[in-house]
């Protein structure tokens, strides 16, 4: 009599069974009490008694050692043949040959579904017991020689039928087509990413040309405020050159028109004479002095608004210039950055300084003397 596999069972599963106090107590007696009879009966360790009672007991004695590995390695039989396994276990309080038959089934069910799925497998003296009962002839032990060769040939059968149609097992099943997906997934995300980063590497280029140009920018915008500042002064010496051109051109016509008030005292007459030319040079002095810088400030104008055109296209020449750096002549680019990069220069060499023109003032006044 086969034992048909319980549906909706997890097999692979660990229940809780061998913790269970009340049954690792009666491990522990029932085992006690079968090692007790062997002495009692007088049974050898040869004999067909013997070698049944030796593996059961000893059967008893790994299972209340090892119960957690018992727990995950015989859910199998705990399933099927638990209850009437405790049971039997429980009932045992001297020799009985059915109960022992019960007994010998049962544990040599449990013993061999250790074996199969056990990392550990069994230790030596029990190991050697298990096949010592391949050596006898249990005919004697009817429902017990049935259940051993049950779980010599079918038993490991559904075993392997539950651990295939586990859960767990389905979805190895399905790992192949699982890893093809994954592999498709990957191509695509791969693809993907590959797609973004360059769409990224674009952006950073442009974030960085754009970055330059604020840079650009704000310098010409530095240039452009410099310019502001310029222009006004401009303005302001352009006026000054004018007035001072008016001063100088209406103070001889009105001496010559005589605006001004003649004295009869020909001595007042020529020292008025002689304070208007005084007059005059100084106001010629102060006239060039306000036209260079005039033309001072001009020429600084001309030199931001050249540095504003030419910042126009510094991006390119940055590009121009790493290239043209490459080459043995080093110095072709010099020139070119000196005018972009030199500090603003005010032209003060055509500046007369204070007494400029005395000399020629003081030689002319000796002529007169002589």
């Amino acid at each position: 009599m086969t034992e048909p596999v319980v549906d909706n069972v997890d097999a692979m599963s660990s229940p809780v069974f061998f913790d269970n106090d009340a049954l690792r107590t009666a491990l522990a007696r029932t085992s006690g009490l079968i090692f007790a009879d062997i002495e009692t009966l007088n049974v050898g360790n040869d004999s067909e008694q013997g070698i049944v009672m030796q593996f059961v007991a000893q059967a008893l004695v790994a299972m209340k050692a090892q119960p957690d590995a018992f727990n995950a390695a015989c859910s199998f039989n705990i399933i099927h043949i638990g209850e009437r396994f405790k049971s039997d276990v429980q009932q045992y309080f001297k020799y009985d040959k059915a109960l022992m038959s019960q007994l010998l089934s049962s544990c040599y069910r449990f013993i061999t579904e250790f074996e199969i799925k056990a990392r550990s497998g069994l230790h030596d003296s029990l190991s050697i017991a298990w096949n010592r009962l391949l050596l006898v002839d249990l005919s004697s032990y009817s429902e017990s020689s049935f259940q051993i060769k049950f779980a010599q040939y079918h038993m490991p059968i559904y075993i392997m039928r539950e651990y295939i149609a586990h859960p767990h097992m389905q979805a190895l099943s399905e790992l192949p087509a699982a890893i093809v997906s994954a592999k498709v997934t990957t191509e695509i995300y791969e693809r993907e990413l590959n797609d973004r980063e360059g769409r990224a590497d674009t952006l950073a280029k442009n974030l960085e040309g754009y970055t330059s140009q604020l840079n650009f920018l704000g310098l010409v915008r530095g240039f452009q405020q410099l310019r502001d500042v310029k222009d006004e002064e401009r303005k302001w010496s352009l006026l000054f050159v004018r007035s001072l051109g008016v001063v100088l051109v209406a103070l001889p016509i009105t001496k010559i028109l005589n605006w001004l008030p003649v004295s009869a005292d020909p001595a007042k007459e020529i020292a008025s004479g002689i304070a208007v030319v005084a007059l005059e040079l100084m106001l010629i002095y102060f006239f060039r002095v306000t036209l260079q810088n005039f033309r001072s400030v001009k020429a600084q104008l001309l030199q931001l608004d050249l540095r504003v055109t030419l910042c126009q296209f510094i991006e390119g020449y940055t590009k121009f210039a790493k290239e043209a750096k490459k080459d043995d002549d080093k110095e072709i680019l010099t020139r070119f950055e000196q005018v972009v990069f030199s500090s603003i220069v005010t032209d003060e060499t055509g500046i007369p300084s204070t007494f400029d023109g005395i000399e020629q003032i003081s030689g002319l006044i000796e002529r007169l003397k002589k």
